[in-house]
């Protein structure tokens, strides 16, 4: 594909993208062009000059390195994390899938001409303690505009702050992965087949494994728990847990964790780990707890809360964009959606 046909087929996407018609981004650009020149750029005719390149992606609000580079969807660069207590095959299929959801994530976007980023927050000192791990997820809910408040979806967190996201249909075995692409953008899959609040946990831990720097002397142990904090602090800040349960119990009354349970989609489990760490409770009263979780009578404590089970939404959202903008066809609607047939496809057609 020469330049101009390149450029002219980004351009008119863009445009779609946005809903524009050729005179409504004429007027955004001040008509420093007319219709008809901006029809010439869309077909191939002419490329625009410096000034009004500029000025299209002003308006269109991309990136000029759009316009003009061809990037391909192929995921290059891509560092995995390191995945246990699986086959050879299982973990082929696993790194099959997630470079699969990178590449299809890479070509709407680049249909799309969006540029990709992680909102990600600068590691000013290698992670040590447990106090620098409440800092850094504190940190990061102020990054991503959260504060003390409940992340009532966390994978659409996740994936409006640039984390490519991908649901993998598998067997117990696996429970979740990370891969880090181009050195900055995290790339996590989660069994989609886990209950909603071990699924929201799973996705914040690699999280934490992606983005966090731990100091040599940490093992990997302890960087497991350290990694188990991280996403315990995301879900529920621990000053939040420390104002409704209190610095120190004897005991904690059930009902009062299934009320942070299905206020914050953090299981009951995950919450006596975090009255544990935190010295709300013993050593002794935390084991204790751990040791009765398999008899029957205490099997309600685990149980799952109420909370909605989440799902990965925003590349199907863009393909659909794009699809009902009229810049790929169905049959490329859904390639781009893993789908074997159109029909789910024409199904949300607009019309």
């Amino acid at each position: 594909m020469d330049l101009k046909k390149s450029f002219a087929e980004r351009l008119h996407n863009a445009r779609l993208m946005r809903g524009l018609s050729m005179q409504q981004l004429c007027d955004m650009m001040g008509n420093i062009i007319t219709k008809q020149t901006l029809s010439k750029y869309e077909k191939g005719v002419m490329l625009p000059k410096s000034g009004i390149v500029i000025a299209l992606c002003d308006a269109l609000e991309i990136n000029p390195d759009y316009l003009f580079n061809y990037k391909s969807s192929s995921p290059k660069n891509i560092r995995y994390g390191k995945l246990q207590g699986l086959s050879k095959r299982e973990e082929m299929t696993i790194i099959s899938i997630i470079e699969n959801t990178i590449k299809r994530t890479g070509e709407i976007e680049n249909i799309c001409g969006r540029e990709h980023s992680f909102n990600s927050i600068p590691a000013e000192q290698p992670v040590k303690t447990l106090s620098d791990i409440y800092q850094a997820a504190s940190i990061l809910r102020e990054a991503w505009k959260i504060g003390s408040a409940a992340i009532t979806n966390v994978i659409n967190l996740l994936e409006s702050n640039g984390v490519i996201t991908a649901e993998i249909d598998a067997l117990d075995s696996f429970i979740s992965q990370h891969a880090i692409l181009d050195d900055t953008i995290p790339v996590i899959a989660i069994n989609s087949n886990m209950d909603t609040e071990n699924f929201r946990f799973a996705a914040l831990k690699e999280l934490a494994h992606a983005i966090l720097y731990f100091d040599e002397s940490i093992d990997n142990k302890k960087k497991e728990r350290f990694c188990s904090v991280f996403a315990n602090e995301m879900l529920l800040p621990h000053d939040v847990f420390l104002s409704v349960i209190g610095e120190k119990r004897h005991e904690i009354a059930l009902m009062e964790l299934k009320y942070l349970q299905s206020e914050y989609g953090i299981s009951v489990d995950a919450l006596m780990s975090k009255a544990r760490y935190l010295g709300v409770v013993s050593s002794n009263h935390y084991s204790d707890y751990c040791k009765n979780l398999g008899n029957a009578d205490s099997t309600k404590k685990s149980e799952p809360g109420s909370i909605t089970k989440e799902k990965v939404t925003k590349l199907e959202s863009r393909v659909y964009r794009a699809l009902a903008s009229g810049i790929i066809t169905q049959s490329k609607a859904a390639a781009l959606l893993n789908m074997n047939t159109v029909d789910v496809v024409r199904n949300f057609v607009t019309v």
